[in-house]
């Protein structure tokens, strides 16, 4: 299993310490150098090859912002995870794409779920999976702390909305969103096949159209719940199936 190169960056020497054996607590393989400021942290990145960096926003000699808008123009430029005490950065930080930002100090529970999806994607369990692929979740979780993260779109299996709030379905949980379902409608267009007014599904995890006394119903691969499709969409649904169907035919005689 290949091991994932980190570059940590952050200019307070305990911080670095903490986030370190955060960092080794997840997995102890993990390579990890480290820079204290935005100078020290380009002449790492122009030197070595890493697939991930943490990156304080506030450091001295160039800041995360700007040391950011450097790593784009690498050749093969690392998963960037934002890391800062300054909420306010959120939404200039998201500018170059990065799979996650974490508030200071670092919850462990937030870092290993944003860990989690950087692993999946270095270690090969996805190769067509870019960082582009994907949109923000901006969310207050239970304890009263904001989370901001970028969800892989292969990641979410169907987008629901209910009560003016668009929720983002997943294999283990679901996570609400400012996005509204037109919005990943048109943003995903070749992704999500809209099955109700109030509902979107992740095409690729489609297994299979029910049909019963209480409707028409669509089953997702690795997910218990069943999604109801409306009468509106009935006929897009059905076309989308005949399609499938065709496709899988073709490709039964082929091989």
């Amino acid at each position: 299993m290949p091991l994932l190169s980190i570059l940590l960056v952050e200019d307070e020497p305990l911080s670095r310490k903490r986030l370190k054996s955060l960092l080794l607590e997840y997995d102890p393989e993990f390579i990890i150098e480290q820079a204290s400021d935005g100078i020290q942290a380009l002449a790492l990145l122009e030197k070595n090859q890493y697939q991930l960096v943490l990156l304080d926003i506030k450091i001295p000699g160039m800041d995360g912002i700007a040391l950011s808008d450097r790593i784009k123009l690498l050749n093969n430029p690392p998963a960037i995870i934002y890391t800062t005490a300054y909420s306010n950065f959120a939404l200039r930080a998201f500018t170059f794409p990065a799979v996650g930002y974490l508030l200071k100090p670092i919850n462990p529970k937030q870092l290993s779920e944003v860990l989690k999806t950087v692993t999946r994607t270095h270690r090969g369990q996805d190769p067509n999976y870019t960082q582009n692929d994907s949109f923000i979740i901006d969310y207050v979780d239970g304890k009263g702390e904001k989370v901001i993260l970028r969800m892989p779109i292969h990641e979410v299996f169907a987008c629901h909305s209910e009560d003016k709030q668009c929720w983002i379905i997943t294999s283990q949980t679901s996570y609400p969103t400012n996005y509204t379902l037109k919005d990943i409608e048109e943003q995903f267009a070749n992704v999500f096949l809209r099955i109700h007014r109030n509902c979107l599904v992740n095409k690729s995890k489609i297994r299979s159209l029910e049909s019963n006394e209480f409707g028409h119903f669509v089953n997702i691969k690795d997910h218990p719940s069943k999604f109801a499709v409306s009468r509106q969409q009935w006929h897009e649904v059905k076309e989308f199936f005949t399609q499938l169907l065709a496709h899988e035919k073709i490709n039964h005689h082929r091989n």
